[in-house]
């Protein structure tokens, strides 16, 4: 009908650590994005934006938040909300 369709596609396979906010975290991470669900941990690379989303087995989780932590260049604290299907 014309209309656009998205589609993803891997543009990169890094390791990371990801770990879901507990209840106070996410309290406070609520005061600045409610749905903050999860924080994703990298070693720093320059490539990540917003426009990214994350995915790990069958879960994605769309970018919320992407800081370069003590602005040393070495690691990515990312805060993501997963999205439910």
């Amino acid at each position: 009908m014309g209309q656009t369709v998205t589609t993803w596609q891997t543009t990169q396979v890094r390791w990371a650590g990801i770990n879901p906010l507990s209840d106070r975290e996410q309290f406070y991470a609520s005061q600045v994005r409610p749905e903050t669900t999860h924080r994703v941990t990298f070693r720093y690379f320059d490539t990540l934006t917003h426009r990214h989303r994350l995915k790990m087995g069958n879960r994605i989780f769309d970018i919320l938040s992407i800081l370069n932590l003590n602005e040393a260049a070495e690691t990515l604290q990312v805060d993501v909300v997963e999205r439910v299907a």
